[in-house]
């Protein structure tokens, strides 16, 4: 006796889709390449992790050691490219507020948008990082 069931169950297996190995369709890549590929793919991505480039000391034998650049400092007022808590990456107009000698304290932050002021927030030191200053910034 033939059930619904059989008779659906072998429709679903001929009406799958036949997966084609694309792996055996592509090159064999020597080892040698396959780990140049892998060092160049790390270094983009310690490059736009970073937002600055990466020194890369080329040797025989493969050691990895990565020690992230120390940020720039704050020199005055000047539109920064920072990093919140929430590894957002917005470009602010920083000024320090408050006294000059006192360390951390407070930062205000206008966001500018064709010159004009479209918010200010005030950020306190420690609730960001300083990626770089960013020189030409709407010129």
């Amino acid at each position: 006796m033939i059930s619904r069931r059989s008779v659906l169950g072998a429709m679903a297996t001929v009406a799958a889709p036949v997966k084609i190995s694309t792996a055996a369709a592509a090159p064999a890549l020597s080892i040698e390449e396959r780990i140049n590929a892998a060092k160049r793919e790390l270094v983009a991505c310690l490059e736009e992790k970073h937002g600055r480039s990466v020194d890369v000391v080329q040797h025989e034998e493969f050691i990895a050691l990565f020690v992230p650049p120390k940020p720039p400092e704050y020199d005055g007022p000047a539109f920064y490219e920072v990093e919140d808590a929430k590894g957002r990456r917005p470009i602010y107009w920083l000024e320090r507020i408050g006294a000059e000698g006192a360390p951390g304290g407070l930062y205000r932050a206008e966001m500018r948008w064709k010159g004009k002021v479209e918010r200010t927030v005030r950020l306190k030191h420690g609730a960001f990082t300083i990626i770089r200053k960013v020189e030409n910034y709407g010129a």
